[in-house]
């Protein structure tokens, strides 16, 4: 039986595929739909795409800063 990979809270993977980022960008939004679904907790997300807990805080921090300096170009 073959049944379609998919991130939770996302659409198939050859949705998210199809859209043309980075591969930095790609594992931002893997780690988002994983914080999503576990509401926010760090150690369990970082459990499941096998990164450190600080590499999570990372991406998090990178994120903050991108929004912030996007927003005060407004």
């Amino acid at each position: 039986m073959n049944v379609p990979l998919r991130f939770p809270g996302s659409d198939s993977v050859s949705d998210i595929l199809s859209e043309e980022l980075t591969s930095r960008e790609y594992n931002h939004k893997i780690i988002d739909a994983y914080l999503k679904k576990y509401d926010s907790n760090v150690k369990l997300v970082a459990e499941k795409p096998d990164v450190g807990m600080s590499t999570i805080y990372r991406m998090l921090k990178e994120e903050e800063q991108t929004s912030a300096s996007k927003n005060s170009g407004d």
